[in-house]
């Protein structure tokens, strides 16, 4: 993942979580306060008017956020949060409720997927020195994200668009249970619709200790319910004509 937008996924966790520290500490970077998910197209401030995040919304809203900005369903910052206070901020005074179907319909991050009060947003880089010039000058830093990521290629089996997507999940996360959120999360699946989870060409992906063991630029298939694979008959197959048809004497006219 580019260091960009790294840094604008963390502003969205940031501010889902209602850390101003580090939404203020990644403004001042320069992060773009309106980027979009893109999957959901939720910005920074969709999620802190998700989350009830007065403090954040306050920052955001202060700082350009742009407070009309739909998301790839159509929905505002003001559509998804339940509290007066932000509603007045964005200038929606009627307090707003979803329905079950919209529920339904947001992709929950994995850093959401179990609850962890007080959490905090590590904003930092590391650097780490990696060779000396061959003059003996000084040496060269390269930045390296403290964060050790796996990088995977994703899609559902037996789809008509066989194109990967890569995806990347930390290494600390490497467990079945969060990898499915994960590529669900990122395939826009219900994890209740997925029959298995499989590591081409034909290995099936069942534990913990399986997924830990996956290295960088794996293809990893997502298999729903009652899917099959589709067969199709080449057309310079020499067995499309029929021993029947062979044995006949016939003129073939051209």
């Amino acid at each position: 993942m580019e260091s960009a937008k790294l840094d604008e996924e963390k502003l969205r966790e940031a501010a889902c979580y209602g850390d101003l520290e580090a939404v203020k500490t990644l403004l001042k970077k320069g992060v773009n306060i309106n980027s979009q998910h893109s999957i959901n197209g939720w910005t920074a401030l969709h999620w802190a008017a998700k989350r009830n995040q007065l403090d954040v919304a306050h920052c955001l809203l202060t700082n350009g956020a742009e407070k009309n900005l739909e998301s790839f369903s159509k929905e505002t910052p003001a559509d998804l949060s339940t509290s007066p206070a932000i509603l007045n901020l964005l200038g929606s005074p009627l307090m707003r409720t979803k329905t079950e179907e919209a529920e339904q319909n947001t992709i929950t991050p994995h850093y959401l997927a179990q609850s962890n009060t007080g959490y905090k947003v590590d904003t930092h880089e590391q650097t780490k020195l990696s060779m000396t010039l061959p003059n003996g000058g000084d040496l060269v830093k390269q930045k390296v994200f403290n964060k050790i990521e796996l990088v995977f290629k994703l899609r559902i089996a037996y789809s008509t668009d066989t194109d990967f997507i890569e995806v990347e999940i930390e290494r600390s996360e490497l467990n079945y249970q969060q990898f499915l959120i994960v590529c669900c999360s990122e395939l826009g699946l219900n994890s209740k619709y997925v029959e298995r989870l499989r590591k081409l060409p034909n290995t099936r992906l069942r534990k913990d200790r399986d997924i830990q063991r996956l290295k960088d630029f794996e293809e990893i298939e997502v298999v729903l319910v009652g899917s099959k694979p589709k067969f199709t008959i080449e057309s310079d197959s020499p067995n499309i004509v029929g021993p029947a048809l062979k044995n006949q004497n016939q003129t073939i006219l051209y």
